[in-house]
């Protein structure tokens, strides 16, 4: 549980006569991870011969897919067997259907997209009874087309600049159609662009022959006509698509498996007649790899354990208990511990939620985040693992809102005051000094976690100095502060002490870390009082909860209107603090582990464990 699963390291060596039953065997055991051969005095291997086929076709498919724009939904039972030949000339004639369906459907909305176009235009300038095709060609007669910003006193303006024209205007959407004489044309523009113009585009009409009235009456037919076209061809496309997506999805990972497999020689060193393999399983499931590969091939394999080297890379498998996996997320998020570390999954499982419902805290949003979590799960199973987290926060939530006695931030219902430890809001002292005990415990936690990394990497002394000297550090602080504010433990020559203390950690800590651990000497305390923020996020939002009840309390006696008004604040209030609540003691608590904690003891930079098969 607190170290990564322990792994070893495999050779296998064989004839290529048995290299497909290799690749089948350990295909199906889905334990090894393969380590890629990269070419050196030994070539590379070539794909399998069927690869070839099978990788083709897979992309045939895909394609349809994503021609279909079928959602994805899980397979439940694969496909075992799948006849490649036949599944290529059937996906084939299909492919070649829908791409045809999908063309005509592309130029059908082009062509739509278009008379839409021309049935907007025309509907804006239906009062004109010229051709539209004589729109700009004309000689003698100028004619402006579009939306003007100002239209107040227009026509007494037009009436300054030319002697003769036409204006239709429409007051609601401020559209005039202006015809002028050619020579008043330069003027009217002027004005026009004072008035914040913009002309009605015309290109999409210029092939049209008619004036806009008689081109409506064609063009409406037309659009009905398209619409019912391009609806049966969707129809017909989503017929196709029902009858073949859940074979699709099926063909494709039966393919995906099979291109795996075609394609593992791609990562092997081989000879005209021979292959190795290197690769690594977990140790537990080491002597049944070996016994399996044996069976298969009739004990003409040679199979080696491999020492690691000594900075080689070797890929981790978290090994924790099903109540702290879905915690692993947050290192996947992060970076995930290297082999020889410890990995935090579990204290992350005991801090995150503790550290998220301490701050939210309130019975109430503990409530609802725990439905919302619950119905989002069902709604996402990809993100399962985070939803199961904030579950557990949710619970949290609830937890300390019966410590804290808050229920959507009101401490009494129906004059029932609701019973409590502590009453944050008044007693911020008490919350401030046990948020920072609370980041005291949890760093010393961190450094007591980088003590026994560094004690088995780096030996005893490195692990006093580097790690144990700053919890002496902390301890001799701790004592000082006591002695000159708090005095609440009486402790003989505490100052004393303290400050011998404190003397002792400077020169551990030089030793261990030389001048950087006494440059980061500030940054620890800067780390405790980071869990000050417990407290902080938890009053913030308990008090503008409080706010919003008494501000809704008191429409509630302003008669009908006041109490709608009421539940109005208390609906739009409490939705917006609880938002903030979710989203606050989310990054904070992540922001907790990741720079207080992790600092202390953390390296990562794992390699993902991906064993073969697992595609």
């Amino acid at each position: 549980m607190f170290k990564p699963e322990p792994m070893t390291k495999l050779m296998v060596a064989g004839h290529k006569k048995d290299l497909k039953k290799v690749i089948d065997t350990l295909h199906s055991k889905k334990v090894l991870h393969i380590v890629e051969h990269k070419r050196g005095q030994m070539e590379i291997g070539s794909p399998l011969k069927e690869g070839e086929e099978a990788s083709f076709l897979l992309v045939q498919i895909r394609n349809l897919i994503a021609l279909l724009n079928a959602p994805r939904k899980p397979i439940k039972k694969p496909l075992k067997y799948l006849n490649v030949k036949e599944a290529k000339k059937d996906v084939g004639r299909l492919l070649s259907l829908v791409q045809r369906r999908a063309d005509e459907i592309s130029k059908v909305n082009s062509v739509i997209e278009l008379k839409k176009k021309q049935i907007a235009t025309l509907e804006k300038i239906s009062p004109l009874k010229e051709d539209v095709k004589l729109l700009g060609r004309m000689r003698s007669v100028a004619f402006f087309m579009g939306e003007v910003k100002k239209s107040d006193n227009l026509e007494d303006e037009i009436k300054k600049i030319a002697a003769n024209y036409e204006l239709v205007k429409d007051e609601k959407s401020q559209f005039i159609i202006l015809a002028v004489e050619k020579k008043s044309e330069q003027k009217i523009s002027e004005l026009l662009q004072k008035r914040g113009f913009r002309p009605e585009p015309l290109e999409h009409i210029k092939e049209l022959s008619g004036t806009p009235k008689d081109l409506l009456l064609k063009l409406y037919p037309d659009y009905q006509k398209l619409t019912k076209r391009k609806e049966a061809l969707e129809a017909s496309l989503n017929t196709v698509r029902s009858r073949n997506v859940n074979s699709l999805f099926l063909q494709e990972g039966f393919l995906d498996r099979m291109t795996e497999k075609t394609e593992a020689p791609l990562k092997m060193a081989v000879t005209p007649n021979t292959f190795i393999l290197t690769g690594w399983v977990p140790t537990k499931n080491k002597e049944d790899t070996i016994r399996a590969l044996s069976t298969e091939t009739g004990n003409r394999m040679a199979v080696e354990e491999l020492q690691a080297g000594e900075h080689e890379g070797v890929p981790v498998k978290l090994d924790n208990p099903a109540f702290a996996k879905p915690f692993e997320f947050f290192l996947e998020l992060y970076s995930l511990p290297n082999q020889h570390e410890i990995d935090p999954t579990f204290f992350i499982f005991l801090g995150f939620p503790f550290f998220f419902g301490m701050m939210l805290g309130d019975i109430g949003y503990g409530i609802v985040s725990l439905i919302l979590f619950l119905i989002l799960k069902k709604m996402m199973p990809g993100m399962k693992a985070l939803l199961n987290v904030m579950l557990l926060s949710a619970i949290s939530t609830i937890i300390f809102g019966a410590v804290f006695g808050e229920f959507f931030g009101a401490e009494n219902i129906f004059g029932y005051e609701l019973p409590r430890l502590i009453q944050r809001t008044h007693q911020i002292q008490e919350m401030l000094i046990i948020s920072v005990i609370i980041g005291v415990c949890h760093v010393v936690i961190g450094l007591l976690i980088g003590f026994y990394n560094e004690l088995h990497h780096h030996g005893l002394l490195k692990a006093i100095t580097a790690k144990f000297g700053w919890i002496v550090l902390l301890s001799g602080a701790g004592i000082l502060l006591n002695e000159i504010a708090f005095k609440v433990i009486q402790i003989p020559y505490g100052t004393i002490i303290g400050g011998l203390l404190v003397a002792l950690s400077i020169v551990m800590l030089l030793i261990g870390e030389g001048i950087r651990g006494l440059v980061e000497l500030p940054g620890i305390f800067g780390n405790i009082l980071s869990y000050a923020r417990l407290m902080a996020l938890g009053v913030a939002s308990a008090g503008l909860a409080a706010v919003i009840n008494d501000l809704a309390g008191q429409m509630f006696s302003s008669g009908p209107i006041g109490i709608f008004a009421g539940v109005l604040v208390l609906l739009l209030g409490h939705t917006i603090n609880f938002m903030l609540g979710l989203i606050g003691p989310f990054l904070h608590s992540l922001r907790l582990q990741y720079v207080e904690f992790f600092t202390k003891f953390y390296e990562g930079g794992g390699i993902r464990y991906v064993p073969f098969g697992t595609k």
